[in-house]
């Protein structure tokens, strides 16, 4: 047995070794003697036996550091009347897209619906409503479908996808061999992947791909979300508005879901976008008054 103990110590063997320590090596314990274990050149005496050094040990790799949540939001103004039930969405410049259960318009402010631009006949075949949507990359993308209740699937769905200069529809996916209801739609941009909310179905997400949109996988809510009318992304979470002013986040890297805000207005609340650091959220108010609300981060 060869016993090696700290540098510049000796070590009882069968013969005499020599222990050149290499620059940068670590030192180690073995049989209760200092030694250094992680690198070191041994030389012998001819029919020495050869003591191989270990490998060096590689360090952890660092963590991976989640986005931050935000701690809740305030309310910071609003919008006059919009005219539009479903949704907004925005470029984060100077467009704004306003949805309507029949009509999609574009208007250069958020804080009035003077369109320069209107599409009156969204819909597809077979379709009643248009939800909420989004923008991304210069297009516009909607939902499309025939509305039965939650008793049962729309017996028609449809991703429309229509160009965010003119309105005109570009191209639409049939998806209602997916069997669910649809009543928002963002954007993944990371994943080039869509996201679809149910509002009958509160505990989960349905992803599609791009641009083909074939359902690719769900997403669970930890915490269902009943009635969901608005989703929309921005830096790594989803945001999710249900019909009574409930607003969660949910984070994707690790799935965790929080409630983030409930909003004090009467009414029915719908789609929404958060850009730019502000979130815009459609309310249809009890007195009639389709507003924008707007609201910060905390």
């Amino acid at each position: 047995m060869v016993r090696i103990c700290s540098f510049g110590s000796w070590f009882r063997g069968p013969l005499f070794l020599l222990l050149l320590p290499l620059a940068g090596c670590g030192s180690g314990i073995v049989d209760g003697c200092a030694a250094f274990a992680s690198c070191a050149t041994v030389v012998t005496q001819p029919g020495s036996p050869v003591i191989s050094p270990s490998a060096p040990t590689t360090p952890d790799p660092s963590p991976t550091v989640l986005p931050a949540w935000v701690n809740g939001f305030t309310w910071i103004g609003q919008s006059g009347n919009t005219g539009v039930y479903q949704g907004y969405a925005t470029d984060g410049a100077d467009a704004h897209y306003f949805f309507d259960t029949g009509a999609l318009f574009k208007s250069s402010s958020y804080l009035q619906n003077i369109p320069v631009a209107a599409n009156y006949s969204p819909l597809i075949d077979g379709t009643i409503h248009l939800g909420d949507g989004a923008y991304y990359a210069g297009k516009v993308y909607g939902i499309v479908e025939n509305w039965q209740g939650c008793a049962a699937p729309p017996s028609r769905a449809a991703i429309v996808v229509f160009d965010a200069q003119t309105l005109n529809r570009l191209y639409f996916t049939d998806i209602t061999l997916s069997h669910h209801e649809t009543s928002s739609i963002t954007i993944l941009p990371d994943t080039n992947e869509a996201v679809v909310s149910s509002y009958c179905d509160g505990r989960k997400l349905f992803v599609y791909s791009l641009p083909g949109f074939q359902l690719t996988r769900t997403i669970p809510l930890p915490t269902p979300v009943a009635l969901i009318q608005g989703i929309t992304y921005n830096g790594g979470f989803l945001y999710i508005a249900d019909n009574n002013g409930g607003l969660y986040g949910l984070r994707l890297a690790d799935g965790e879901e929080r409630k983030l805000h409930q909003a004090p207005f009467s009414g029915e609340y719908e789609g929404l976008d958060f850009k730019n650091g502000e979130l815009r959220w459609l309310i249809n108010r009890s007195d009639g008054q389709h507003i924008l609300n707007r609201y910060v981060p905390n």
